[in-house]
Parts: structure tokens; C-alpha cells; sequence
């Protein structure tokens, strides 16, 4: 559970993207979600995770998420 949130998505990334979250599929699921009646409220970037080293497209996904 996060933030004491149970519904929630989790989107996978790809070895082609070095496992980094670019800003398509998130726009995408984004989308998704908003047909499907939800509100999407939360997204974070990761800059060097821990386990990958991988980066996120922190300017893509802000982009998305004010959109």
C-alpha cells in the first residue's frame, strides 16, 4: 500500500529504456485511467534507483503530468 492508497498502478519498464519510466506509457496509462473513470494524482520519478541505476524522463513525465 502507498500512502494508505490501495489502487494504484505500477508501470514496468524496459531494458531498452535502461528501466527508465519514459513519458508514452505513462501519458498512456494516464489516459487509460481517466476512461476509466479514475483521477490520476501521483507520479514519481526516480533518478538513480537503487537497485538499476536507472533514470527516469523527469522532464517528460512533468510535461504529462501537468497536462
Amino acid at each position: 500500500m502507498v500512502l494508505d492508497i490501495t489502487h494504484r498502478r505500477q508501470l514496468h519498464t524496459s531494458e531498452g529504456e535502461a528501466y527508465g519510466l519514459q513519458a508514452a506509457p505513462l501519458e498512456a496509462a494516464m489516459r487509460a485511467d481517466r476512461e476509466a473513470g479514475l483521477i490520476p494524482f501521483f507520479v514519481c520519478g526516480t533518478v538513480g534507483s537503487t537497485s538499476s541505476c536507472a533514470v527516469d524522463d523527469i522532464p517528460g513525465l512533468g510535461r504529462v503530468s501537468q497536462e
